[in-house]
Parts: C-alpha cells; structure tokens; sequence
C-alpha cells in the first residue's frame, strides 16, 4: 500500500497529457515516456562509480551534434559509436572536474602540457574518458606567474586512467581562445 496521495502519484500522467498534442495511443504515449524518465534516472544516478571515480548525472548525447563544435572529434566516430552517456562531471582524487577545464595533461622537457576538456563520456565498455582540445603554450607571464595557452583545433581522446599527471587549473579567458592558465593560485 502506498502512502503518496492520488494526485501525486498520477501527477507525471498529468503533466504529460497536458503537453502531449497527440490523442491517438495515449496509454503508449504514457508508457513511453514513463520508461524514458525511468531509464535516465538510471543512467544519470547519482555518484556511480566507475574507473576510481564518483561521476555525475548526465546526458545521452549524439556524437554528431558534438562534431559540428569541435572538428577532431570526426577522427573518433567509428570507435565511438553513435550515442554514449556524457557525465556532467567526475570527480577524481577530491578534486571535481568538469567540461570547459582546463588541465595538465602531461610534463615535458619545457614544461607542463595542457589540455582542455570538451566533453566527459563513457563508453560502451564502462570506461570513463574524455575528449579534449590540445592548448599550444605561447610562454610563461611572469606579472601573472601563469602560462598563456591558446586553443587549437587538435585534440586527443584518453581514458581517465591513463591520465598520470591530471590536475585542475585555475585559469581566465584574456582574449578569445587564448587564456592565462595558473596552476598554484585563483586569478
């Protein structure tokens, strides 16, 4: 027996008649969308784990749309598939990361490598990765004590796993595709 009242029990039922223009199989209608919203609220459940990491609720996305925004992402659709599950967010060694961050990706010879992240998914396997933008490093401000990047129209895809050296930054767009990344301070 349940305790929710009438009216709120039915109150999806509701709301969908009231948006839906169709009358033809309204049962159907119904149905459909009450497995649609069941399904989502199972793949965007909150704090799933996956690869040592908390992820968020998310989205499912079609890569298609994502190639219009960013070119690189063409190279990666046979690998893909069509549609995967993109999380809003992850969360990894107490530090929540998020797409339009930008991180170290790797340390080399003449210092750190950044990256930014266009887009968090999983795949089909249950592995979380991302896509992200390669940031061309034009040198070190030392006013600012951070390294000025600029966006370029490269762009890897790496399982979160892999990723030995990823960090958060703290970093402020000073012109269009160009930043000033610092990676001790807030600017």
């Amino acid at each position: 027996m349940s305790a929710i009242r009438r009216e709120a029990k039915h109150r999806d039922f509701k709301r969908a008649a009231t948006v839906s223009a169709s009358r033809v199989n309204p049962c159907l209608t119904f149905a459909l969308r009450a497995q649609q919203k069941a399904c989502a609220q199972f793949i965007a459940s909150k704090n799933q784990r996956c690869d040592g990491c908390t992820i968020g609720p998310g989205d499912l996305v079609n890569i298609a749309d994502l190639c219009q925004e960013h070119e690189y992402l063409n190279a990666f659709v046979s690998e893909i598939g069509e549609y995967f599950v993109s999380p809003h967010w992850f969360k990894q060694l107490g530090h929540t990361f998020k797409p339009g961050m930008i991180v170290v990706f790797d340390i080399e010879e003449n210092g750190p490598v950044f990256k930014r992240i266009d887009v968090i998914f999983l795949q089909e396997n249950g592995t979380l990765s991302l896509f992200l933008t390669s940031l061309e490093c034009l040198g070190f401000d030392v006013h600012f004590d951070s390294y000025l990047v600029e966006k370029t129209h490269d762009g890897v895809c790496a399982p979160v796993r892999n990723l030995l050296n990823l960090h958060p930054t703290c970093h402020k767009e000073v012109e269009r595709n160009c930043f000033l990344v610092n990676t001790r301070v807030a600017l």
